[in-house]
């Protein structure tokens, strides 16, 4: 971390506890996303095993936002009037 003696003296516990918080919170995102994705993969598992016509339908592409970048810029700039 190429932290020396003084500087890691220097810090206050709340600076620790906010590192070791924030670590265990990444944790936590990435052990949930392991599971989502374990949970869509069983269940096309699961249809391939029980031979469903869901099966050949692709997975669904995960989104964070509804909208994409290009149709968020679009919006905003309509919302100011700059575009029709």
């Amino acid at each position: 971390m190429n932290i020396n003696y003084d500087s890691l003296l220097d810090k206050d516990i709340r600076y620790y506890n906010n590192c070791i918080r924030g670590w265990l919170k990444k944790r936590e995102f990435i052990m949930n996303d392991n599971a989502h994705i374990g949970h869509m993969l069983a269940g096309k598992i699961a249809q391939a095993v029980w031979g469903n016509k869901d099966f050949s339908k692709p997975i669904d592409k995960v989104r964070l936002t509804k909208q994409s970048r290009k149709e968020k810029i679009l919006e905003t700039l309509r919302n100011k009037g700059l575009i029709d």
